[in-house]
């Protein structure tokens, strides 16, 4: 019987746990704090465990290496977490866009069933203990060795210890510091988080805080669009959040400008008419309150003072450039210095081991004998709904059953 030490009782740790212990393994799972402590906080405490997709729509939603999961996901995909929570008592229900819920809304009762689950598989739990080292030696793990000196061998050993997003839960980049003599790190980054951001002037955006932009369509352009999306953006005291923008966030790179077209079911010809004919029919009212019948009344004097004009200046009054300039920024409203904020905020971390170096069949490491990842400590991250908690099912249950079935005959 294989001995498997697992760094780490979130999602990823806990589900390798339980796989392991399902293939006859010995397990063993340590946890600096409690388990599951960032298992709660996902869905705003509701927890979003997968999205009901195909292992393609889960793949499409990875923003790096898509076909890394492949192999995995013929192991332990969508139906087989869906199948595991239902039959170990937690029902779901689906929301918008293939999100799945559990009915109660309580992540709790996602966590009670995982922590039901180890229990009944007799998986040694170490709470409150903290990994200081792994035992590798001739490129082989061996087993870890714990903050107050004591060691601990097994046969295999699975890191799951998350990435550095919400550090309050533990994700404190343990792992890396782990392998960082074997393996290559992709730089972590936060992800899935806000954006901090000027407006085009390089003005601050708090005149606007608070606002909600609804529909609207968002584009991240340098020299062109890389990316788009429509949706609802929120405007904060720092810059931008909502579902799009932070999706959008793991794509941000240097030199880069947020662009949002405020009214994306209008062309700017016809968007133009329209704004002729207002201004005819409103020719003594000052232009802002002609431009509140399209958008927000504070976002049209921000909007006006972009284009340099008087927000008081009579509708009558304003000439045929600054009308198209007018046009102009309401299709391309643009905000510039863009900034993903901390890891305290992020959801998700983007980078970590690089999956060059892991087996994308095992989760095995290519550089070190017996030694597994799972979940966010490697560089692989998704885009919101579901489906950064099922990459971390997948490999956690791929490394689990992996491990146990190492050099068994």
């Amino acid at each position: 019987m294989n001995h498997i030490i697992i760094i780490g009782g979130g999602p990823a740790g806990m589900i390798a746990a339980i796989s392991a212990a399902q293939h006859g393994a010995k397990v063993t799972l340590i946890e600096k704090g409690q388990l599951g402590r960032k298992l709660l906080m996902t869905g705003h405490g509701r927890c979003n465990v997968t999205n009901d997709t195909d292992n393609q729509g889960i793949m499409n939603a990875i923003s790096g290496n898509k076909r890394f999961l492949h192999s995995a996901l013929m192991t332990w995909n969508v139906e087989d977490m869906k199948d595991f929570l239902i039959n170990h008592g937690c029902p779901l229900k689906e929301e918008d866009n293939h999100r799945l819920f559990p009915v109660s809304d309580q992540a709790a009762d996602v966590l009670t069933l995982l922590e039901k689950n180890l229990k009944g598989a007799n998986v040694d739990l170490h709470l409150n203990h903290t990994v200081s080292q792994l035992c590798i030696n001739d490129q082989k793990c061996t087993g870890v060795v714990l903050n107050d000196g004591n060691l601990i061998e097994g046969d295999a050993v699975i890191i799951a210890t998350g990435g550095m997003s919400y550090p309050v839960t533990g994700s404190t980049g343990d792992g890396y510091e782990f392998v960082k003599d074997y393996h290559r790190i992709i730089p972590p980054a936060p992800a899935l988080v806000a954006l901090s951001c000027t407006l085009q002037n390089g003005e601050s955006v708090a005149a606007l805080q608070g606002l909600t932009l609804t529909h609207v369509k968002v584009m991240l352009k340098d020299k062109k669009v890389r990316h788009q999306a429509r949706g609802d953006v929120m405007i904060t005291h720092f810059g931008l959040s909502g579902p799009v923008i932070i999706n959008m966030s793991t794509f941000i790179q240097k030199n880069q400008s947020i662009i949002i077209d405020l009214l994306p079911d209008l062309d700017a010809q016809t968007l133009d008419a329209m704004l002729v004919k207002k201004l005819q029919n409103s020719s003594h009212k000052a232009v802002y309150h002609v431009l509140s019948t399209f958008i927000p009344e504070r976002l049209s004097h921000v909007l006006l003072k972009l284009c340099d004009i008087d927000s008081q200046t009579k509708a009558y009054a304003i000439t045929r450039e600054q009308r198209l300039l007018i046009v102009s920024t309401m299709k391309q409203f643009t905000f510039i210095d863009l900034k993903r904020r901390s890891f305290k905020e992020a959801m998700i971390t983007k980078g970590g081991i690089d999956l060059k170096e892991i087996n994308p069949k095992t989760m095995a490491s290519k550089k070190i004998d017996n030694l597994y990842f799972a979940g966010e400590v490697m560089d692989l991250d998704a885009t919101t709904g579901g489906f950064n908690l099922q990459i971390a099912w997948t490999t956690g249950y791929v490394a689990g059953q992996s491990a146990a079935l190492q050099n068994r005959s």
